[in-house]
């Protein structure tokens, strides 16, 4: 009986030093995540921005796919994750969590925007393919930049298409506030069209263009760029912890708060697709490694002889206009004689 009570008493203490730690992992670690998201989003954005501006990648239309995905991670990073964050740490609400129209509205844009940053992902592997086809090929067109804002505009139609279910799956409920009110069939399109679709898509491209390669015998440049696109699939495991179908067994307060602390973090986790493009680009591609590291010093040696062309300049007007006593009284004497 004594042997019973102690075990009884450490499983308490154990379950409590488990909720105690996770609670303070989220406060201290988890909440603050979105602002080191943020950071390093903006940060990527401005060096992709950089980078695939310069002459070498201008007129690349797998370069122009890829800057203006980070537009897109680097607006819903500003937008859903920073209201995220705020709802989190500082308990500020929203409005669109009462307002049912308004409600409509930001589950709309929440998977609106990741999605579309993932479908312009696969418009890039879908140009690489395009670049391996023979010459003759009318897939060739998609190459021209001048095809470059009509394959975007027909991106952005199809995502919105895609993504207008949420207006129709998502309303106020009472006592919860924005939520979905068909989980059934928002489960079922999400995991097809923000799940399942995307990466199916691109293994097949990335498969046909591996056997254009092969049969072409040639290498195509900036190859590398399918590398980072690869890296992306790594982190879409992340959407499915979320749909995770849970049993109708009862659960203790112990695993009650280890669901909450996984379903924070991997809600948190998944804005690192909108964070990685950047660094991925830096770490896989050379030519985009190259390029931006020879622009950086540029900028940087132009901006150093420029602040020293300015400071010579001052110090030389300094000289110039600077009058010392003794200089006054020669002038005054001057003018005497």
């Amino acid at each position: 009986m004594s042997n019973n009570s102690t075990t009884a008493i450490n499983t308490i203490f154990s379950s409590d030093s488990i909720i105690v730690v996770l609670g303070s992992i989220t406060n201290r670690f988890v909440y603050n995540l979105p602002v080191v998201f943020i950071i390093l989003g903006v940060i990527g954005f401005i060096g992709n921005a950089f980078t695939f501006l310069q002459p070498k990648f201008r007129y690349n239309t797998c370069c122009i796919y890829s800057l203006f995905g980070s537009f897109v991670d680097v607006i819903n990073l500003l937008t859903n994750l920073l209201t995220t964050y705020l709802r989190l740490r500082y308990d500020i609400g929203t409005p669109w969590l009462t307002v049912s129209s308004l409600c409509k509205v930001n589950m709309f844009f929440i998977g609106f925007l990741p999605q579309l940053s993932i479908n312009v992902l696969v418009l890039s592997v879908i140009d690489r393919f395009a670049c391996t086809c023979s010459l003759t090929s009318f897939l060739r067109q998609l190459n021209k930049p001048k095809m470059t804002p009509w394959m975007i505009v027909i991106t952005i139609i199809i995502t919105a298409i895609t993504s207008i279910r949420a207006t129709i799956t998502y309303n106020i409920i009472p006592g919860i506030g924005c939520g979905s009110t068909q989980t059934i069939v928002n489960i079922i399109f999400y995991s097809i069209f923000n799940g399942a679709l995307q990466p199916v898509i691109m293994i097949i491209f990335i498969l046909l263009t591996y056997r254009n390669i092969l049969k072409s015998g040639q290498r195509v440049g900036a190859i590398q760029r399918q590398n980072a696109s690869r890296g992306r699939n790594q982190f879409i495991i992340m959407i499915f912890v979320q749909a995770i179908v849970t049993t109708n067994n009862i659960k203790t307060t112990e695993q009650i708060y280890i669901e909450v602390f996984v379903f924070i973090l991997t809600n948190i986790m998944y804005y690192f697709n909108n964070v990685k493009s950047f660094y991925l680009s830096t770490l896989t591609c050379r030519p985009f490694r190259q390029t931006f590291i020879k622009a950086f010093f540029k900028i940087c040696f132009q901006l150093s002889g420029k602040r020293r062309e300015d400071l010579t300049t001052n110090g030389n007007i300094t000289n110039i206009i600077t009058v010392t006593p003794q200089n006054r009284l020669i002038i005054h004497k001057n003018n005497n004689m």
